[in-house]
């Protein structure tokens, strides 16, 4: 949830601001309540909740998925990457002054 953009409250903090956080929360801004994460409460709007819920039923394929966010291929000419290194076969090397083995 913190990724999504969840503001995160203490206990006391969000009782002070119920009404403002609820405001929120119905806005489809959710919230953390508390510190712990095994004490943590979500609040976020039923609407958020039915629509988290049809996105995790929904099966759907990666390309899918890019054009539900509106991905679009950059245009134009392809950009060419050559390998970073030349692949050479790993050789141990001696080195001079070095006692034979």
């Amino acid at each position: 949830m913190v990724a999504v953009g969840a503001r995160r409250h203490a206990v006391r903090a969000a009782r002070n601001g119920f009404s403002a956080i609820l405001a929120q929360a119905r806005n489809g801004t959710p919230h953390l309540i508390g510190h712990k994460t095994e004490g943590m409460t979500v609040l976020v709007s039923l609407s958020a909740l039915v629509d988290m819920v049809q996105a995790v039923a929904r099966t759907q394929s990666f390309g899918e998925a890019l054009d539900a966010e509106g991905f679009r291929p950059v245009s134009g000419k392809k950009i060419m990457v050559g390998p970073g290194f030349p692949l050479e076969p790993l050789v141990r090397r001696k080195f001079k002054g070095a006692d034979s083995e």
